[in-house]
């Protein structure tokens, strides 16, 4: 078992995998005492899972869908006893966090491009239509 900041997309009897094939099933998804949601999983026997195994939460397409990822870790570490907990989870994999970080750069991005519309449109108050005005200026003052 494992404990998650969020196990939204995770159902009962969701599919357990270990380098992409599937080996086991959701059995439990539940509160843990400290608000945390506790997913228990089986596992087929034979699946060697050692103690610096992590967890993955990966999405099945763009449905909202997921299942669990085991990466097994270090095989020189000792195995992992039934009923134990896995420590390492990596929350970092999840489209969710993905898609926000996406969304804080495009709002960035427009922030900038605004930023860049602004500067030049040749407003004299801006520093870049003031440089726009000079040019305009000194181009017109050279021709003559």
């Amino acid at each position: 078992w494992f404990t998650l900041e969020n196990a939204a997309g995770l159902i009962k009897n969701g599919s357990v995998h270990v380098a992409g094939i599937r080996v086991g099933v959701i059995e439990k998804i539940g509160l843990s005492q400290d608000g945390q949601a506790r997913v228990d999983v089986i596992v087929q026997p034979g699946v060697r899972i050692t103690k610096s195994a992590k967890i993955q939460v990966r999405a099945n397409g763009i449905l909202g869908d997921k299942h669990i990822e085991i990466i097994p870790g270090n095989p020189n570490d000792p195995l992992l006893a039934s009923g134990a907990q896995i420590q390492g989870v990596d929350e970092s994999a999840s489209l969710d966090k993905l898609i926000s970080q996406v969304s804080k750069v495009t709002e960035s991005l427009a922030v900038v491009a605004d930023n860049l519309k602004d500067a030049t449109e040749g407003d004299d108050s801006k520093p870049v239509g003031k440089i726009l005005a000079n040019m305009e200026k000194l181009t017109s003052d050279l021709s003559e």
